[in-house]
């Protein structure tokens, strides 16, 4: 088994984005959408559209942690924004007080968990691989701003590959250490898509719209970066493979491939 490049499946043609009270929609059916515009508005959080398009309706999509309600949005392949950002060249010019206003620690120890639930599930492997240098200067600058909390990477031991391609960068990185021990309950667990939000909102980029997979067919592997919150159907469309029945993440058999690929979702095998 050898994969060390991952394939790109981005042009899509449709984005689902869950909503659970439709008075949360900020957008009206048939209006056209740009990218990065909020979508969803709750309390907690908002959704963003990864792509510019049309608001063509809402419908339902299962997906791992059962059916959701979902806007739809066809693309229109031209990523139109409302208004463009002013992005800092480097997040090393940003003054403490300003990351402090982005971002603040829950806890007095933060882990960045690279999790691995077999020697097929590549996802977290390749987004490091992909991402490596924001990741690693996003936690150096986040530990520089906060001296008292300290900041560290759980790795699982049998992750070899993971850590020897940390290993040539740690040692710019000296006050980031890996830790191949549970993390303490205590403790604050991020994920590599966490830290890579926290960058893109600190560089004042554009919201992350990817999420990456594994995708097993017939027998063989590949780690697919595709737009966040698309459809299963459309992915496999895009990447010219026929198929009707596929298991997620080695439990849930799917009788049909309309469904949901979003941060939930690491490997999908093909039947």
């Amino acid at each position: 088994m050898e994969s060390n490049k991952t394939k790109e499946a981005l042009t899509v043609d449709y984005i689902f984005i869950p909503f659970s009270n439709q008075n949360d929609i900020e957008i009206n059916e048939g209006s056209s959408i740009y990218k990065d515009q909020i979508i969803i508005k709750t309390m907690e959080k908002e959704e963003h559209s990864p792509v510019s398009g049309l608001f063509n309706g809402i419908g339902e999509i299962n997906s791992v942690s059962g059916p959701k309600n979902v806007i739809i949005i066809e693309n229109d392949f031209k990523d139109f924004k409302e208004k463009k950002k002013i992005s800092i060249n480097d997040i090393y010019e940003l003054k403490s007080d300003v990351i402090k206003k982005i971002w603040k620690p829950k806890t007095s120890t933060i882990y960045l968990k690279i999790d691995s639930k077999d020697s097929y599930d590549l996802k977290d492997e390749f987004i490091l691989n992909d991402n490596m240098n924001i990741i690693l200067k996003t936690l150096d600058i986040l530990d520089q701003t906060y001296p008292d909390i300290t900041f560290k990477i759980s790795l699982d031991k049998s992750n070899i590959r993971v850590y020897q391609s940390l290993f040539s960068y740690l040692g710019t990185y000296p006050n980031i250490t890996v830790e191949f021990n549970k993390v303490p309950s205590e403790s604050t667990i991020l994920s590599l898509y966490d830290v890579i939000d926290i960058y893109n909102e600190l560089k004042n980029c554009s919201k992350r719209d990817f999420v990456y997979i594994t995708l097993i067919n017939n027998q063989e592997f590949d780690v697919i970066k595709t737009k966040r919150n698309t459809n299963l159907k459309n992915l496999l469309e895009t990447l010219e493979i026929n198929a009707t029945k596929a298991t997620i993440n080695d439990t849930l058999k799917l009788s049909g491939i309309n469904f949901l690929i979003n941060e939930e979702v690491y490997k999908i095998n093909i039947n």
